[in-house]
C-alpha cells in the first residue's frame, strides 16, 4: 500500500531539493522518500543501541547473584520479580526495533543480532 504527502515548500527550498535529488539521478520525491527511510533508520540503530542504565543493571546482577547463593531476602525477591519484567519489557522493545531494523535493510535478524554483537544473554 502507499500513500501520498503532500508539503508546500518555499521554492528556494524546493530548488535546494531538486537540485540535490538531480545530482543523485533521483527525483525530489525519491530524495525526500530516502531521507525518511534513513531517519528510520538511524533512530532505530540508536534505540537497538539503548542499554539499561547501569545503576539498575548492577542491581539486578547483584539481586542475580544473591538469588544463586540463596541469600535473597523476600524484599528483594520481589524486587528482582519487578526488575525481571522490565528486562523482558526492555528486551522485546529492542528486538521489535531490531525485526524493524533488519526489514529496512533488507538482510536477516541473525545478521542484525551479529552486527550489535547482541547474544542470548544480552542484559547480563
Amino acid at each position: 500500500m502507499q500513500h501520498h504527502i503532500q508539503i508546500a515548500l518555499p521554492d528556494e527550498r524546493y530548488d535546494a531539493i531538486a537540485s540535490l535529488a538531480a545530482e543523485q539521478g533521483l527525483s525530489p520525491e525519491s530524495l525526500a522518500e530516502l531521507w525518511l527511510k534513513e531517519r528510520q533508520e538511524t533512530e532505530l540503530v540508536r534505540l537497538v543501541k539503548q542499554t539499561w542504565p547501569s545503576n539498575l543493571h548492577k542491581r539486578y546482577r547483584y539481586l542475580i547473584g544473591r538469588r544463586q547463593k540463596e541469600q535473597l531476602t523476600e524484599a528483594e525477591y520481589h524486587e528482582l520479580l519487578q526488575l525481571n519484567d522490565q528486562v523482558e519489557a526492555f528486551d522485546a522493545k529492542r528486538l521489535e526495533h531490531m525485526v524493524a531494523l533488519a526489514r529496512i535493510r533488507q538482510i536477516s535478524l541473525e545478521e542484525i543480532l551479529t552486527e550489535f554483537k547482541i547474544g542470548k544473554h544480552a542484559h547480563e
